[in-house]
């Protein structure tokens, strides 16, 4: 009965705790502008997720797997970019160090695009269907083209 409850929460109750920690990447972390640009493409995206979920309750499942599992590392990345950007004194050390998260910072930026559209994709695919239907009334109550 348990996993039952589980697999039925309710999906605007769900994304609160990844709605925090979308809120920390955005509010508690001082990064430099060259991270901050795939650290924000990577909350519109996570907040695009969540609208997803919000709004269609096949979502919910995928994008939670997927928020779980690429916030929390998200997160400790921006933690600790921002301790080297801010510690490291050898400056060529610091870039060396910014230029590769940035790198991996804007894959994860693609990864949350690729997984929004995916979320997309059965929305776009439920309303071919409807067009199809609709148009097949038409036509077969002589409303044809």
């Amino acid at each position: 009965m348990e996993e039952f409850r589980q697999d039925r929460q309710d999906p605007v109750e769900e994304p609160s705790s990844l709605e925090q920690q979308i809120y920390r990447l955005v509010n508690k972390y001082t990064l430099p502008d060259t991270l901050v640009v795939h650290l924000t493409g990577i909350v519109t995206q996570a907040e695009k997720i969540l609208q997803c979920m919000k709004s269609d309750p096949r979502d919910v499942g995928p994008g939670r797997r997927f928020l779980e599992r690429y916030l929390p590392l998200v997160e400790n990345i921006a933690a600790r970019g921002q301790i080297l950007s801010e510690q490291l004194s050898d400056e060529a050390q610091r870039e060396k160090a910014i230029t590769e998260l940035a790198v991996v910072l804007e894959r994860v930026e693609r990864a949350f695009k690729q997984q929004h559209q995916a979320l997309l994709e059965n929305d776009s695919l439920d309303f071919e269907a409807e067009l199809l239907t609709l148009d097949k009334l038409l036509k077969t109550d002589g409303f044809g083209k």
